[in-house]
This record gives structure tokens, sequence and C-alpha cells, in this order.
């Protein structure tokens, strides 16, 4: 039976990557930066099953800054949606 990537959370049929106690850590960094709890899904992990490109865009510094200011973008109200004010 195929494993589920603990990223993407889809199944693991072509290139996987095995990720051992300091890949771990570096996981764990990258959730704490990435603000997304994922984090205490790693700590106590001896190992974990992912998709090599999912591992890779998810610990890429370019990654987790261009993610945060998308999330950071969503959260707020769009000008077009905002109130226009009209003075009497």
């Amino acid at each position: 039976m195929a494993e589920k990537c603990s990223l993407c959370e889809d199944y693991v049929v072509t290139v996987k990557c095995g990720v051992g106690e300091k890949g771990i850590d570096g996981l764990i960094k990258a959730s704490i930066a990435r603000k997304d709890g994922k984090h205490e899904l790693f700590r106590g992990q001896k190992k974990i099953v992912l998709h090599a490109s999912c591992r890779k865009k998810y610990t890429r510094p370019q990654s987790i800054t261009r993610d945060l200011k998308i999330a950071v973008l969503d959260g707020q109200p769009l000008t077009s949606s905002s109130v226009l004010f009209i003075p009497t």
C-alpha cells in the first residue's frame, strides 16, 4: 500500500523522500516559520515520507516568504470590495 505525503496528503507513488531526524529538524523549523502548526505532527517522529518536490517547496526560504505574503494578502480585504467614502 502506498504511503501518504505528510505535507500534501496525496499518495506517494513516484519519487518519494524518506526524511530522518536531521531532515525533520528542518521541517520543524520551516513549519514554525510558516506558522502552520505542522511542527506538532513532526515532533517525536523518527522518519517521515514525503514527495521530494513537496519537501523542497516546503523548506525553501523563498517559498516560505512567498507563502506568508500570500496568506497576509488573502486575509486583507481587496480595494475593490472596500466601502467607498463619499463626502457630504
